[in-house]
């Protein structure tokens, strides 16, 4: 049996590692990355209530999400970041979310690359219920520092009761 002497086996080896090198994609593919609503903050809990709930809890953290309740004619901010190494850029932001009655809406989210602001949309209403959304940044943006979004409550003459169960960014 014939054995490969050491230049064969080095040049069998560059020209392996070349054409793994030559023939993959260095860029990085494209995917969603994911936080659960148990992460969002809730901006003023004083405008929130739920009935039953611990002693000072204005809000629920449960494993759908975070869960809770805006009273009648307030309004709110829900902030959270989806991790970034800071190298990715994002394109898509995903919202999923429930709400009780109509009168309730999101009714714009801010992106912030960090403390940066990057794009304010005004998403489509829902209706009473399971919603989702996406939003178009209309190209790839790098997010350095961190991705923030930030949800806007609006509501209207009654308590409704929010669920934010996923927020997510499509990155690459």
């Amino acid at each position: 049996m014939k054995t490969l002497s050491s230049r064969s086996m080095v040049l069998m080896l560059a020209a392996a590692l070349t054409s793994a090198v030559g023939l993959s994609d260095l860029t990085y593919a494209a995917q969603w990355v994911d936080v659960h609503g148990t992460n969002c903050i809730v901006e003023y809990p004083g405008n929130t209530l739920n009935a039953g709930a611990p002693a000072n809890a204005a809000v629920f953290y449960k494993g759908w999400g975070l869960d809770f309740t805006q009273t009648a004619n307030t309004g709110n901010w829900i902030h959270t970041q989806i991790p970034m190494s800071g190298l990715e850029q994002a394109r898509f932001i995903y919202v999923r979310y429930y709400k009780q009655f109509a009168v309730g809406k999101i009714g714009v989210v801010h992106v912030y690359n960090a403390n940066a602001f990057v794009q304010a949309v005004t998403p489509p209403v829902g209706v009473p219920g399971w919603n989702a959304f996406s939003i178009d940044l209309g190209s790839f943006k790098p997010f350095t520092y961190g991705l923030g979004v930030s949800m806007n409550i609006v509501n209207g003459n009654a308590n409704t009761r929010f669920i934010i169960s996923d927020v997510g960014a499509y990155v690459q």
